[in-house]
């Protein structure tokens, strides 16, 4: 696999019109087990698993979004100021030690024995270093029982009035860390902020549950 995965997604709004398009580092064809749609604040389970890799946690959903299989959406969001009518996170279930799929979701690495994540390009190319380099934020997350570090790129091609931006993320949660992509979390044409706070929520509000429970309703 390689480190980087870039998706170009589209979202529209409600009357079908394109509102932007997104770098996004993730992993494809992984499988699923939750398809649901929430009621509003519900507390909601869900079960990741990536081959021997588990990832069992609950989070809250304030937006009455669709868990399907991977992926979390919400819709209908307020689009007249962002420009973005929904958003969507891909989950995906990885070794803590898989330090290279860690490094493609948050450009970055943690030091053990410093205690501290830093800024990693490497495994890439000079010319995309130098690409990216200006374009990449990173800030810390804390969920209920874990924390890890995310990844903010902008879009550096294209009109630049649908450039969005995305977002990348890892918590840590030894032996297992849940990692995730968000496409589209801003066009700063429009909004630099966008719906970054409303999925930093869901993100914020995971607890891992140790012991994996099916969800009886899926």
């Amino acid at each position: 696999m390689a480190s980087w995965i870039r998706l170009l997604r589209r979202l529209v709004d409600e009357k079908k019109f394109l509102t932007g398009m997104g770098i996004c580092i993730i992993a494809l064809g992984l499988q699923g087990v939750l398809y649901a749609k929430s009621l509003p604040g519900q507390r909601e389970h869900a079960l990741i698993r990536n081959g021997a890799q588990n990832c069992s946690f609950d989070f809250i959903d304030p937006y009455r979004g669709w868990m399907s299989g991977n992926d979390y959406v919400a819709y209908n969001l307020p689009y007249n100021k962002t420009r973005i009518g929904n958003f969507s996170i891909n989950f995906e279930c990885i070794s803590s030690a898989d330090t290279k799929l860690i490094r493609a979701y948050t450009v970055a690495r943690y030091d053990q024995q410093e205690q501290r994540w830093e800024a990693d390009f490497s495994g890439l190319s000079e010319s995309d270093r130098n690409l990216l380099a200006p374009v990449t934020k990173w800030l810390s997350v804390e969920a209920v029982n874990s924390s890890g570090f995310g990844a903010l790129q902008d879009l550096v091609t294209g009109d630049p009035e649908i450039r969005s931006t995305s977002l990348g993320f890892c918590l840590l949660h030894p032996p297992v860390a849940l990692c995730g992509s968000a496409p589209v979390v801003a066009i700063p044409f429009h909004d630099k902020v966008g719906v970054l706070p409303m999925v930093l929520k869901v993100i914020e509000s995971i607890e891992f549950v140790d012991a994996p429970v099916e969800n009886d309703n899926h």
